[in-house]
Parts: C-alpha cells; structure tokens; sequence
C-alpha cells in the first residue's frame, strides 16, 4: 500500500496506478469499449489527478526540507536553552520564594490568633448583654 500511494507522487504515477482500471473501463471488452469522447475525459481526469499529486508533493518536500528543519531548530532552542534557564530561576528563586510565602502564614496566623483572643475576651461580656435583655 505505501509503494502505491509513494508511487503516486512520481511522473505518470496516477496514470499508471489507473491503468488497470482505464484498461476495464476503455479496453477491449471494457465496459464502455470504443467510446473514445469518454476515453478522452478519463485521460483529462487522470491528467489532472497527476497535477495535483505533483503539487503535493511539492508541499510534502518543502514541509520536509524548510518548515521541519525550522521547527526543530525552534524545538531544540526552547528545550536546550529557555527550559534549562527557567529551571535554574526557579531553583535559584525557590528559597526565596518558600521563606516569603512562610512569611505571609505566619503573619496570618499571628492576626488570627489576635483576632481569636480578642473575641474570647469580648464573649463574657456579649453573653452578659445577650441574656440580661
């Protein structure tokens, strides 16, 4: 199946991949024997079938000899170069990082405990208002 399609892409490829076909439809004995207008229309098919292969083609090799190169240059750059420094920023930035966000929590915690402690002083005299009412 991969030398058919492969072959395709070659000159005269459709042409010779239809062949068999065109020799059943056109051939002696073929369905439409000796109708040469249709005959003709089928060559004009394959004819443009064959065109279009060939600009495929030329898609598929530019694909494989500019843009692929490309990319991997691109590839290779981010993977060889940008990840490896942005693994080294976070490695160098993390201690610092760790003892800033230990910071916050424990600036939190100090606030929640002084918050807790003023509501635990403030609830005798809440409870006193709230049942003498």
């Amino acid at each position: 199946m991969g030398n058919f399609i492969s072959g395709l892409f070659v000159d005269g490829g459709v042409a010779s991949a239809l062949s068999g076909f065109r020799e059943m439809l056109f051939g002696q004995g073929g369905i439409f024997a000796g109708n040469e207008t249709a005959a003709g229309a089928f060559d004009g098919i394959v004819q443009m079938l064959q065109s279009v292969m060939g600009i495929v083609g030329q898609v598929v090799t530019f694909a494989n000899t500019t843009v692929k190169p490309i990319i991997e240059g691109i590839f290779n750059f981010i993977t060889q170069t940008v990840v490896p420094v942005i693994l080294q920023t976070i490695q160098t930035a993390a201690p610092y990082i760790s003892s800033i966000i230990s910071g916050i929590g424990s600036a939190v915690m100090t606030v929640a405990q002084i918050i807790g402690q003023a509501i635990q002083f403030v609830m005798p005299v809440i409870r006193t208002l709230a049942t003498s009412c």
